[in-house]
């Protein structure tokens, strides 16, 4: 595999992308052949997190055994129901990643098969992938369990896309996520999040996020959840050709390590963290251009709220001024292109001596914020 695109993000998505955390994170996509014509994975990383209890959702994910290019030693042998033997290789977060013998004599341009989840009832579970989400039931093939007890289900009309493998949860009971559980996300075409928010709330589905558009990259999202928690986020095709051309970027597909140390220190530095995490992101700049800029926003409005996108606080700080009519300006310093919107948080822990947002200002150098 390789890497399609690395991001570096000040703060947590709006959309819970990265999880329930709010800290700096980042997101690198992987995978075989082109993003966009290939299924691939999303590592997400939280800095300052150790670890990610696991809980029973995530069975494996499976692929052709030609793709292994690793030790023989690292191949784990299971064997299952009716002695079938699987072999296994395990990642150092320990997701399994089933070897399947597919019969290919040189290894596909999409070795990805099809990722096989737990669920407590699987006619419940395909009842609502193929009636509300459009899915499409295909049969088990070559590593699939197969069975009363499993069905698989995949999006792409032609039938040739990486299914999603539904498994009956041995001895019943509910499937836990715990905190390592990810998403499932999948283009669509312009206008259908809107649709399938639709479908969903028809149903009497439950829809996590959504419809809206995403910063920093404006791609248009529902994110929904099926009987048993498990998240959809469905894009637009062309938000995500929008996300997908960070490749095209200067160091679009690089991982700059060093620098990604100095933000994990920054992430565990305790009560200030997130002013550390800032300057981080912010690097050297130009102190008299960053207030320039702040004393020309604050000149221009009589009330300047400088905020942060996912920030709960900033939230209720413009909630509560438009609840009383006032007239602001939104300044979202994460949203800010460029590094300006991280040296002006610096900025303002020098002037406030506070070392989180959000901040209110403007004419007449009245000032207040909001925080827990």
């Amino acid at each position: 595999m390789h890497v399609h695109r690395h991001e570096e993000f000040a703060s947590g998505c709006e959309a819970t992308c990265n999880g329930p955390y709010g800290g700096c994170w980042s997101k690198t996509m992987v995978g075989w052949g082109k993003e966009d014509e290939q299924f691939a994975l999303e590592l997400t990383c939280n800095y300052g997190i150790d670890s990610y209890k696991a809980g029973n959702d995530l069975r494996h994910i499976a692929m052709d055994s030609r793709a292994w290019k690793g030790p023989k030693e690292e191949v784990v042998v299971e064997n299952g129901e009716g002695g079938r033997e699987r072999r296994f290789v395990v990642s150092p977060d320990g997701y399994k990643y089933l070897l399947v013998d597919t019969g290919s004599k040189e290894v596909p341009k999409g070795p990805f098969l099809f990722v096989s989840v737990h669920v407590a009832d699987v006619e419940k579970s395909k009842k609502y992938y193929v009636d509300v989400l459009d899915a499409n039931v295909r049969s088990s093939g070559p590593g699939g369990e197969g069975g009363k007890e499993s069905v698989m289900v995949g999006f792409d009309k032609a039938g040739t896309g990486v299914c999603l493998e539904l498994v009956q949860l041995p001895g019943g009971g509910k499937v836990d996520h715990a905190l390592a559980s990810g998403r499932f996300a999948s283009e669509t075409e312009d206008g259908a999040p809107d649709k399938v928010g639709a479908r969903v709330m028809k149903a009497g589905g439950e829809i996590l996020h959504g419809p809206l558009k995403l910063q920093p990259h404006g791609e248009e999202v529902v994110i929904v959840a099926d009987p048993d928690g498990y998240e959809f986020c469905f894009v637009d095709a062309r938000g995500y050709t929008n996300c997908i051309n960070v490749r095209e970027a200067t160091e679009g597909t690089t991982v700059d390590w060093p620098y990604r140390e100095k933000l994990e220190k920054a992430a565990r530095s305790g009560k200030n963290a997130k002013l550390e995490v800032a300057k981080v992101l912010a690097g050297d700049y130009d102190v008299k251009r960053i207030k320039g800029l702040m004393d020309g926003l604050l000149g221009s409005h009589p009330v300047v709220v400088f905020a942060q996108v996912t920030c709960p606080f900033c939230s209720k700080a413009k909630a509560l001024l438009k609840e009383v009519g006032a007239k602001f300006e939104v300044v979202e310093v994460d949203a800010m292109e460029g590094k300006d919107g991280f040296a002006i948080r610096v900025e303002l822990e020098k002037i406030t001596g506070r070392s989180t947002v959000s901040y209110l200002g403007g004419e007449g150098g009245r000032e207040g914020g909001m925080e827990g």
